[in-house]
C-alpha cells in the first residue's frame, strides 16, 4: 500500500490537472508521485542483484550519513517520501522496494522469508557501497532490520523500528484475531478493499482523492498472487523463528542501538510488543505516539523525524561513509 498524499499538492490542483490535460487516472497518479518525490529531493534508480531488479529512491545530502528506509508488507518505497522530506538536508537517503514489492522484481517462486530478504538487503548495502547505515524499517521492514542486525551487525549503525514485526507481543492485536477467523485485511482481493485497508492501518488517515485510491486498488489487485505468497512466507518465517531459540535470546542477541517508535492505536501489531523488546534488547529506547496507528512515518512524519534526530544525536560519531 502506497500512501503519502496528505495535503499532497492541493486537491484543486490535482483535479484541475486532470480536467485540463484530460489525462488518465494512471497519468495523474504518476505525475503526483513524481512531484512528491521531487519535493522530497528523491529520484528513482535501480540495481540488478542475482537476476533481480531492485528499485529504490535516492536523494538528500550526498555527504551525510545514510538512512536506509525499508517498507512493510504490501507497501513500497514511496511510503517514506513524507519522512524523507524532513531529513533530506542532513542525511543521504535511500528508500528501497523489497523484492516482491513496488517496482522491484516479484517472481512467485522466490523465497520471501525474512532471513532471505534480510540477506538481500545486506547484499544491496554492499552493492551500493553504503558502509554503515541508519536502518529504518516499518512493520515487515522492521522485522527484516532485526534479522539484518543479527546476521550482519557491522552494517547497521542504528536500528529504527516503526511498529515492527518479528516479535510475539504479550497481547494479541485485532489483526491477529482476524487472521484466526480467516480474514486478512492487509490483502486487497476485491473492489472496496483498499478503503478498508487504509482505515485499518492508520488512525490519522490522510485524505487521498479518488483517482489516486482507485489506482492504488488496481495495483494491489494485480499483485494479489505475489502478496499471498509473501504473506505465506511471513507466516512460515514466524513459525520457524518460534520453533528456534526463545524470543528472549533472539532479541538479546541484537546489540545495535535501537529506537522503537510505535503508534498506540496500531490495530495490526499490538503496542505491547514494545515492552517485550525493551525487556530483552540491551540498547533500546522507545517512543509511543498517541492517536497514531501502524504507519507513524505517514501519519506524523515531523514527530518521527524529531525523535530520530534526538536519538541519533546521542550516538557515537565517526560512521564509515560510502566508498
Amino acid at each position: 500500500m502506497t500512501i503519502r498524499l496528505k495535503t499532497l499538492l492541493g486537491i484543486p490542483f490535482l483535479f484541475s490537472l486532470l480536467v485540463l490535460t484530460a489525462c488518465s487516472r494512471q497519468d495523474l497518479y504518476q505525475t503526483a508521485m513524481s512531484l512528491e518525490r521531487q519535493r522530497a529531493g528523491l529520484a528513482p534508480a535501480e540495481v540488478v542483484m542475482d537476476n533481480l531488479k531492485v528499485a529504490y529512491l535516492e536523494g538528500g545530502n550526498a555527504d551525510g550519513e545514510t538512512i536506509l528506509m525499508v517498507h512493510g508488507f504490501g507497501a513500497n518505497k514511496d511510503n517514506w517520501v513524507r519522512l524523507a522530506g524532513k531529513l533530506e538536508d542532513q542525511y543521504h537517503i535511500i528508500a528501497l522496494d523489497l523484492p516482491g514489492h513496488g517496482d522491484s522484481s516479484a517472481p512467485l517462486e522466490l523465497d520471501y522469508r525474512m532471513p532471505a530478504q534480510a540477506q538481500r538487503v545486506a547484499d544491496f548495502i554492499q552493492t551500493l557501497g553504503l558502509g554503515q547505515v541508519h536502518y529504518m524499517g516499518n512493520s515487515m521492514g522492521g522485522w527484516i532490520g532485526l534479522e539484518l542486525a543479527r546476521i550482519q551487525p557491522d552494517v547497521v549503525n542504528t536500528l529504527v523500528l516503526l511498529d515492527n514485526g518479528g516479535v510475539e507481543p504479550p497481547d494479541a492485536s485485532e489483526f491477529q484475531h482476524l487472521l484466526e477467523q480467516g480474514e486478512n485485511p492487509l490483502i486487497v482481493n476485491q473492489p472496496g478493499d483498499m478503503d478498508r485497508l487504509l482505515s485499518f492501518v492508520m488512525t490519522d488517515r490522510p485524505f487521498i482523492p479518488w483517482p489516486i485510491t482507485s489506482v492504488l486498488e488496481e495495483q494491489a489487485l494485480a499483485r494479489e498472487p505475489v502478496n499471498e505468497k509473501i504473506f505465506d512466507d511471513l507466516l512460515r518465517s514466524r513459525d520457524e523463528r518460534l520453533a528456534g531459540i526463545p524470543q528472549s535470546e533472539w532479541l538479546a542477541a541484537i546489540a545495535t542501538p535501537s529506537l522503537i517508535i510505535w503508534g498506540e492505536e496500531d490495530r495490526v501489531l499490538d503496542v505491547s510488543s514494545v515492552s517485550e523488546m525493551q525487556k530483552y534488547m540491551p540498547t533500546t529506547e522507545a517512543v509511543i505516539f498517541e492517536e497514531i496507528g501502524h504507519l507513524p512515518m505517514i501519519e506524523d512524519p515531523s514527530a518521527v523525524a524529531e525523535v530520530f534526530l534526538a536519538f541519533v544525536e546521542k550516538q557515537p560519531s565517526g560512521i564509515p561513509q560510502s566508498q
